[in-house]
């Protein structure tokens, strides 16, 4: 078994799970034809690997669920990983990365609870053309609800929320990166904002 330092732990977690490949992406992850109904099994070993390190007796600084997509694993699954490797006390910030166009109320009790203190998501881009040449699997209209579900359960639940977004893409001008910008400002309170 790992020996884990002494001090504050920061635990990254890698669900590498997607609808689709985006033809940008550099992490490693399968898309859904690959990887449909290994979600049980996948959470298994990822909850055994938890345990296994000794990590979820401890309290943690920092945990991130990134991907791939997290909530392809679903609420409940992505709940008792939370709850695993928090065993050890709730860590100072949690966050948990989703697609937009996965993001619904299903996930506010995991924030209503304190498991989730930091929502992600991966915008990228509000223009429909572009999407679609990243091969992208979320339209705009999906875009805006989920920044506007974010910004309320920002509002009800005090929860941060951090927004990616991508520059220099093919066809776009700096116009269009400004559009995208003030797009996501006007409909979410954005603690954090990436531009890639």
């Amino acid at each position: 078994m790992l020996a884990l330092p002494d001090g504050p732990l920061s635990l990254y977690l890698h669900v590498p799970l997607c609808s689709s490949r985006c033809s940008y992406c550099g992490f490693y992850s399968e898309p859904q034809c690959v990887w449909r109904g290994g979600e049980d099994a996948y959470t298994a070993r990822l909850l055994a690997e938890i345990e296994a390190s000794g990590v979820a007796s401890r309290c943690l600084h920092t945990l991130y669920v990134g991907g791939g997509d997290p909530a392809n694993l679903g609420v409940g699954r992505l709940q008792s990983i939370l709850l695993a490797a928090q065993r050890g006390g709730r860590a100072d910030e949690v966050t948990v990365e989703v697609n937009p166009e996965h993001f619904d109320r299903s996930f506010f009790p995991l924030f209503e609870t304190g498991l989730v203190s930091r929502l992600s998501m991966g915008i990228q881009t509000m223009d429909p053309t572009i999407l679609s040449l990243l091969g992208r699997s979320v339209t705009v209209e999906a875009n805006i609800a989920a920044l506007k579900l974010a910004n309320e359960a920002h509002m009800r639940y005090g929860i941060d929320v951090s927004v990616d977004l991508m520059a220099a893409l093919p066809t776009q001008r700096i116009e269009d990166s400004y559009a995208d910008l003030d797009g996501v400002l006007s409909l979410c309170n954005v603690e954090h904002l990436s531009v890639y």
